[in-house]
């Protein structure tokens, strides 16, 4: 019976350092699952530094658009002749009014071909 007290020792050293190792697994899993949930971390941020994503977007966005926008062709006053102006003007007034009037005609061709007596 002088070895039943050792192995009593033996057993419960073992579920202990069992005890330590299952802790030390679950840690580093909840490490690995904290350190790649990109996502969650991206909310966390934003919640704990709201503005400074706010300002950052803005000032990416500025940037994109002066990167990438598109180059306007500059046309001095002088090079274009007074009569493409003058015709410019008159489709864009066209455009406008054909734009506002086709509500209008739409509502008065329903009710003269479809609500007919």
């Amino acid at each position: 019976m002088a070895g039943r007290p050792a192995q009593t020792d033996q057993i419960a050293e073992l579920r202990r350092r069992l005890e330590a190792t299952r802790f030390d697994v679950e840690r580093a899993a909840f490490d690995v699952r904290h350190r790649y949930d990109i996502p969650a971390r991206l909310r966390g941020s934003m919640r704990q530094h709201p503005r400074g994503w706010f300002f950052g977007a803005m000032g990416t966005g500025l940037l994109a658009a002066l990167s990438f926008g598109r180059r306007r062709k500059r046309h001095r006053a002088a090079e274009v002749p007074a009569r493409s102006r003058g015709s410019a003007m008159l489709m864009g007034t066209a455009g406008f009014l054909f734009t506002v009037m086709k509500p209008v005609a739409r509502q008065w061709l329903t009710r003269r071909f479809i609500d007919r007596p």
